[in-house]
This record gives C-alpha cells, structure tokens and sequence, in this order.
C-alpha cells in the first residue's frame, strides 16, 4: 500500500463514527434500545413528547402523533424555513408506517412558500417512508395562523380549495399534516374531500385540551 493510500484510508476511518449517532444533536445512541430505526438518543426522543392521541370530531378520526412544543417548533423551523430537509425523515423514523391502504392526502403550503423552499415538508416527511403522497389541495393565500389574531384564525380555512380534475387512486382518504394549530384547515379540507380518517404529526397542546371531551380511550392507532 503506497504511503498515500494509507493517508487516505486513514483520513477516511477518522471520518466514521464508532456508534451511531443522533440524527439531531449528534450525540451517541444506546446500543441496547429496542427501535425499529435507532436514529434518536434517548433524549432527543423524548424531546419530541410523543402522544399518540386519538380524536373523533364529528365522525371523524383524528390521530396525533405528537403534541407540538419547543423542541418540535425548532426542528420544523429548521426542516422548513433552514431547508434541513434529512430532519424530514426523523418524524416517522420510529414507527412501523404502512398505510398503502389508503390515499395518503397532504395539506399544502402556500403557493409562496413552495416556490421559496423548493419542497413541501409534509410530502417529504412521508416520502422518508417510501410512501406516495397526494397533494389535492391548494392555498389562494400565504397567511399563516399564529400571525392573525385569534378571533381571525378560523377565517384561515377559506384559503383552501380544491383543484380540479385532479387524479388520486380508488383508495379510503387520509388526511395528513404536519402541525395542527386550530384545527380549522384540516377541517375544512374535511368538508372538501370525503374522510374518515386525520393523521396529524404533531397538535398544539391547547387545540388537544379543546379536544379533551372527543378523546378516545384505547383506541386502535392508525397503523
């Protein structure tokens, strides 16, 4: 082996870590947790405060994976507006996701903020999992919940529609987003296509407590 062969090999085993390591934070993973993808810490993983609630809202089921605190704003802001788009695989890393029994259908973006980022978070999460995802719905306008006062935020729901002549496969319709503020979005996307089924990745805490008397005990999880 020449001399700089052997620098080379050895730059690149310095460069490969020992452990596997956190996808956020970097730091080292217990080897003896029992994960179907170890790609957390422990702390990180429970960072993320995952609740897996379930809701029925008019008929409705409503699943939320997590409920949305600090630790997840930060690491939706860094995914969406930092553009840290391997953060998309992490929300689902852990659990056994197959729902190629329904037509998975995604909230959308604005228009504005598609064109900024270049993705759409929410696709992207469940494109980690290898999963197709449909996008049925547009926004005729970029505005955003926690920016309008909140005698205004239920008016949110009137930037939604529906397009038109838009294909999707013969399959039962599931709502997908990724943070749930109000609720008035997702429900009137509801209203718009025919569903049985939301599957929210992280809620608010105060839209959960709202939900309190709809919660429903022991209920099968979605997959």
């Amino acid at each position: 082996m020449s001399i700089i062969h052997q620098i080379y090999q050895n730059m690149y085993r310095a460069t490969v870590p020992d452990e596997p390591v956190c996808s956020i934070c970097q730091g080292p993973i217990e080897l003896n947790r029992q994960l179907i993808h170890p790609c957390l810490c422990q702390s990180c993983a429970d960072a993320m405060q995952k609740v897996k609630k379930v809701y029925k809202i008019h008929g409705i089921y409503w699943y939320v994976l997590y409920a949305y605190n600090d630790f997840l704003e930060r690491l939706w802001f860094q995914l969406k507006e930092q553009k840290d788009i391997v953060l998309a695989s992490i929300f689902l890393a852990e659990e056994d996701v197959d729902l190629r029994s329904y037509c998975l259908c995604a909230m959308p973006s604005s228009e504005q903020k598609r064109m900024v980022r270049g993705f759409e978070p929410i696709i992207e999460v469940f494109k980690s999992t290898g999963m197709e995802i449909y996008s049925p719905f547009y926004k005729t306008s970029d505005l955003k919940q926690s920016n309008q006062p909140k005698s205004k935020r239920q008016d949110i729901q009137d930037v939604l529609e529906l397009k038109s002549c838009y294909w999707m496969p013969d399959k039962p319709i599931l709502l997908v987003d990724d943070v749930c503020t109000t609720g008035a979005t997702l429900s009137k996307a509801c209203t718009l296509l025919s569903t049985s089924k939301v599957f929210i990745i992280s809620a608010h805490p105060l839209w959960m407590a709202s939900q309190e008397p709809n919660e429903v005990a022991n209920a099968p999880w979605i997959w």
